[in-house]
């Protein structure tokens, strides 16, 4: 399944994370719902809250354009997963989305945030071997910086036990665009050097 290709510096965390979800865990090409994007409506469940909390971006290079606001909340779509999210990661993306100098560049008014750890709370009918309640952590293109979050299927990995959620929520982004680094672009292979001449710490 993996083919080596060669990684900008601000590859889509999204696609990093997909790729080593591809690697790690090739059992789950099983699943349907693999490549497939989710199609996020309103919550068609009577159960459903009508709404939640998130931080709504409304104009781009704004110091105080983030509001916590009231949302409607979304269904998962065939393919989707929903998860209450516990603690989301934030990055050096996310500022440059919310300047307009990202390469996604979401419509406004949108809720920012590319990684998350939570609790699955709703599955789509076409997701196999995720379940409601499991705990996850997730990447998504926007809107992590939410109570609640939608998530592509083949975009979620269930959390090893003894990972914590705040662990989690800031894994993703950084390992992932390490371990493209590495692997694709540079293809080190075991027994070469790796010489560092500067590191900047994605996790503190």
């Amino acid at each position: 399944v993996h083919k080596r290709f060669s990684v900008s510096p601000f590859y889509p965390p999204f696609i990093v994370l997909r790729r080593i979800v591809y690697e790690e865990l090739s059992q789950r090409l099983a699943n349907p719902c693999v490549g497939v994007f989710t199609s996020v409506d309103v919550c068609p469940s009577a159960s459903c809250r009508s709404t939640w909390r998130a931080i709504v971006c409304r104009t781009l290079d704004v110091p105080d354009a983030l509001h916590l606001e009231e949302v409607p909340e979304p269904g998962t779509g065939a393919c989707g997963i929903r998860i209450r999210v516990h603690a989301a990661g934030l990055n050096f993306a996310d500022s440059l989305m919310l300047r307009g100098r990202y390469q996604e560049r979401p419509p406004l008014p949108f809720t920012p945030g590319l990684e998350l750890a939570g609790e699955i709370d709703a599955v789509g009918a076409g997701v196999r071997g995720l379940r409601v309640g499991q705990r996850v952590m997730a990447v998504v293109n926007h809107g992590a910086f939410a109570e609640k979050a939608v998530a592509r299927a083949d975009d979620v990995v269930p959390l090893p036990d003894d990972m914590d959620y705040v662990t989690a929520a800031g894994f993703a982004i950084a390992y992932g665009t390490a371990h493209g680094g590495l692997r694709w672009r540079a293809d080190l292979h075991a027994g070469e050097v790796l010489l560092v001449h500067g590191a900047g710490g994605g996790v503190g």
